[in-house]
């Protein structure tokens, strides 16, 4: 601009002037403002935005080139432009600072993107391909690879007509956005850089960072660390009925289920968990059949007894019964200690079961009605 001649070319800009030409790297000084015949660059990209105000009447051109990465909003008049390479990372809005002016892209003749403002277009769809709508503005872009190298997260691009363009469009940066095709087609394959991974959900696309799956390395057994050691878990019965666990080892503090069942005639006694000191472990009983215990920080033995069920035995009846008459009975508690004989002379009598000696019944002498 003015007296300087700028061309920028990937990762270098060359400015030159009269006869001196000064060609600067990106990895140095990623960012320019040419305004007024002269050229400034900056180390630091979001400082080179900030640094051109709103307010200028001269003709600005903020170039951003190499690898960089634009992180501040920018802002256009009808005075500033926006050049950015292929290379650069997009993940802020370009917007328009003045109204009934919208922001659109061309390519220069170095394939560069160069943002302006324009009068909005009453058929924007004869010059543009895509548009995106956000914060109340509508930007309009010449082919879809500015659209995504535009949009930010939650945006969304719409088609205004089909996309002839045959290439890949390549995102090297986390955003997510939708793509509303319309009725029109699309040539182009959306994918993702080195480092990044593509996933698409309907017209939803997602790009994020690659994280590759991490392999340990392998190891001599038992050199682990402390929280990834592992301790056995000994079962021990009599024979008679089975014990299982959960998990044949273990870590400490991990939560292991023991399940008992014994053998038919068995019963489980008593069930006990020792670690490698013989210290004992607390058992939770869960059911009749499962308990659980917290594993220990070393080996661990779980042993049942399961001796066998005590036989059952008949109970002890409650009154035994003297035979009266056929067909009838008497429970001897019913019995006076002494009862009166009506076939004996009057005064006689003939003892109880109470205080009958083991032949009891036995009838008083003589005792023709004997037994009552």
């Amino acid at each position: 601009m003015g007296d300087n001649t700028v061309t920028t070319d990937g990762n270098t800009q060359t400015t030159s002037k009269s006869q001196t030409t000064l060609t600067v790297s990106g990895s140095v000084a990623p960012a320019s403002i040419d305004a007024n015949g002269r050229t400034t660059y900056y180390t630091d990209v979001t400082k080179a935005i900030q640094s051109v105000s709103q307010d200028t009447n001269a003709e600005t051109q903020i170039t951003v080139f190499g690898n960089a990465t634009i992180s501040t909003d920018v802002e256009l008049n009808d005075k500033i432009t926006l050049v950015v390479t292929p290379g650069t990372q997009l993940n802020a809005d370009v917007t328009s600072g003045e109204s009934n002016m919208v922001v659109v892209t061309e390519k220069d003749a170095s394939g560069n993107t160069v943002y302006k403002l324009v009068e909005t277009p009453t058929n924007p769809e004869q010059d543009y391909v895509a548009s995106i709508t956000a914060n109340g503005q509508t930007a309009y872009f010449q082919t879809l690879a500015d659209a995504v190298k535009t949009v930010q997260d939650g945006q969304t691009i719409t088609l205004l007509k089909n996309s002839d363009v045959e290439g890949t469009i390549t995102i090297s940066r986390v955003v997510t956005f939708t793509l509303d095709q319309k009725i029109f087609t699309m040539k182009d394959t959306i994918a993702a850089g080195n480092g990044f991974v593509l996933t698409q959900s309907g017209n939803t696309y997602t790009v994020s960072v690659y994280v590759p799956p991490v392999t340990p390395p392998d190891r001599p057994s038992g050199d682990s660390s402390d929280n990834e050691r592992t301790y056995a878990i000994i079962t021990e019965d009599n024979g008679h009925g089975s014990v299982t666990v959960s998990a044949d080892e273990a870590s400490a503090g991990t939560r292991i289920t023991v399940t008992v069942k014994p053998d038919a005639g068995y019963e489980l006694d008593e069930l006990t968990v020792t670690d490698a000191k013989n210290k004992d472990l607390k058992v939770t009983k869960r059911s009749e059949t499962t308990y659980t215990f917290h594993m220990a920080d070393s080996k661990v033995t779980v042993e049942a007894s399961l001796p066998r069920t005590a036989p059952s035995r008949s109970p002890t009846p409650a009154l035994t019964m003297w035979q009266r008459a056929p067909g009838t009975t008497r429970p001897w508690s019913m019995w006076p200690r002494t009862v009166s004989c009506p076939a004996c002379p009057p005064g006689s009598s003939r003892p109880t079961r109470a205080s009958a000696a083991p032949c009891w019944p036995r009838p008083c002498t003589p005792c023709p009605a004997s037994p009552l």
